[in-house]
């Protein structure tokens, strides 16, 4: 049995990797956004030592993410050439939003103002209420929560320690308030930044 070629981000090409089917079914897993199926389970081969957390591998041509951080079995324990499985998916953070820390200063004349102080901008996958997913702008005015699931940086842990009263998302024109920035496990892989918004 020979497997085949993919392509891991910031590694390069693997040889001998078994690509099986997915289950469809979202992972039993915290680092990836609600909602994602498993497209393929990678078996990499004895050969490859890398370590996958947080990349992207490309398969038969589709770049996906891996799922958690991939961990080998004992070598004692796998008599055949693979040992370390990954469970892969397309996480679907592609819609770019802006982290911004809101400054209150006071004039000479005691005045007090808000100014936007930018801290980040990412891509994002927006689990729950947005533009296009079911609003209704004709509602009454009411709070929605809304998710916003990205990779981890060095800005968003930052941000994760700090006060996230000030904090606010910018998307789609609209701005979040946000109630909590969570490094999943403190694994600083995945973040979920929680917010909310006045709808109607």
């Amino acid at each position: 049995m020979i497997g085949e070629t993919v392509a891991v981000e910031g590694i390069g090409e693997v040889e001998d990797v078994l690509v099986a089917p997915g289950r469809g079914t979202e992972p039993a897993s915290s680092y990836a956004p609600p909602g994602v199926p498993v497209i393929y389970e990678l078996h990499f081969p004895k050969s490859f030592s890398g370590r996958l957390a947080g990349r992207k591998v490309t398969v038969r041509g589709e770049p996906l993410d891996v799922v958690g951080d991939p961990r080998q079995y004992q070598p004692e324990n796998t008599p055949t050439r693979w040992w370390m499985p990954a469970e892969v998916g397309d996480f679907g953070m592609t819609e770019p939003i802006e982290l911004v820390r809101m400054e209150t200063a006071a004039d000479d004349l005691g005045d007090v103002s808000s100014s936007p102080e930018h801290v980040c901008g990412t891509l994002a996958r927006v689990v729950g209420g947005g533009a296009g997913m079911g609003w209704d702008a004709q509602a009454a005015s009411v709070e929605r929560s809304v998710s916003f699931w990205c990779r981890w940086s060095e800005a968003l842990g930052k941000a994760a320690r700090g006060d996230v009263r000030p904090l606010r998302v910018e998307w789609g024109g609209r701005e979040f308030r946000v109630s909590d920035i969570d490094d999943k496990n403190g694994a600083h892989l995945m973040v979920e930044i929680k917010a909310v918004v006045k709808d109607g």
